[in-house]
């Protein structure tokens, strides 16, 4: 539900920005069977830049071990670059937290990729690992931070912008460029809200998070 939210929300994005943006893949549901193979995917693919794929935000059960590159793939419209990826960062599994790796890839024409992946230590199960290679599964270009589901009491002040922190794929802070769009929260009315907070990353491309705001 809450991808097709993004994909509508999405749309609404200020008419500056081009509204094919609906189309944009968005990360999909962990449990998705599209998968494909690298060879299939290679053909398919016509940007002039590589791509990152599997980089989702992710979360790690204290104690459990983590692998950055399980599942993750990368290609240009030529090659496999899977084996090319650097990852900057470390993520201690014994420590609650939230850590930033941060992936990159170069082709043989000197073109790159770079993304962040926000990945949180805590007592939840671990995310599964998603299949690879899987064309409907790129990543979130950017990183929300803070931006999760919230049940506030009825009549309680509610500002979807407090602690919320986003961050473009080259590392750059872009909050002040995100757009919240979908259901107005009425804190004096219990029920549920939808909102997706909206930016466009440094690629020109659209990145959405949807929430659920429940008002008891």
């Amino acid at each position: 539900m809450k991808t097709t939210l993004i994909k509508i929300m999405i749309g609404l994005l200020p008419t500056a920005f081009s509204t094919d943006a609906v189309d944009v893949d968005l990360p999909q549901d962990e449990n998705n069977d599209d998968s494909t193979s690298i060879e299939s995917i290679i053909e398919e693919y016509n940007n002039n830049y590589p791509m990152i794929y599997n980089i989702d935000e992710t979360n790690v059960q204290v104690g459990d071990e983590f692998d950055p590159l399980a599942g993750v793939y990368a290609v240009d419209s030529t090659e496999d670059l899977t084996s090319d990826i650097e990852v900057d960062g470390d993520v201690d599994t014994d420590t609650e937290g939230q850590y930033v790796l941060t992936y990159k890839v170069t082709n043989s024409d000197g073109a790159w990729y770079e993304n962040n992946r926000l990945v949180t230590v805590s007592q939840n199960e671990s995310t599964e690992i998603p299949k690879s290679p899987s064309k409907e599964n790129s990543g979130s270009r950017v990183i929300f931070e803070n931006v999760k589901d919230v049940t506030i009491q009825s009549g309680e002040s509610f500002d979807p912008k407090e602690n919320v922190t986003v961050i473009d794929t080259d590392g750059h802070d872009i909050t002040e460029d995100v757009h919240i769009v979908g259901d107005k929260v009425d804190t004096n009315k219990t029920g549920e809200y939808y909102i997706a907070y909206t930016v466009i990353d440094r690629f020109g491309e659209p990145n959405a998070k949807a929430i659920t705001v429940t008002v008891q």
